[in-house]
């Protein structure tokens, strides 16, 4: 599923199609956003500190909140074969770690936070 995001420096608009019918959702701030193929859920988050669970239709399934490691920041949200959610959250390391700045990060939804770094990102 192709997700295209618009920010207007206050708010993020997801549109995507679902069933034939165009899907759109807007949320508060800077958002990120990938599509989860294995649980079937759009994934979104936002640099402020929230992660959702979208249904398809764009209802919400599930919401919280996370925090990063120290000397790191969200660059974006991929697809993954790496991670259990098949999509990782990608942090931007300062300092970088083990000699790279990007790596990706799992994204636990059962116990409701980010794992450490599983995979460098190129």
């Amino acid at each position: 599923m192709h997700i295209e995001d618009s920010y207007d420096d206050e708010t993020t608009t997801l549109t995507w199609e679902y069933a034939g019918e165009s899907v759109s959702v807007t949320l508060s701030g800077l958002v990120h956003a990938e599509y989860a193929a294995e649980e079937g859920v759009v994934v979104t988050a936002s640099v402020e500190g929230t992660i959702r669970m979208l249904a398809s239709d764009g209802t919400e399934r599930d919401t919280f909140e996370y925090t990063l490691p120290d000397g790191s920041d969200l660059y974006t949200l991929v697809p993954s074969i790496v991670t259990e959610l098949s999509v990782a959250m990608v942090l931007a390391h300062d300092p970088p770690h083990r000699g790279e700045a990007l790596w990706q990060h799992e994204i636990d939804i059962e116990r409701k936070e980010i794992g450490g770094p599983v995979a460098k990102w190129r």
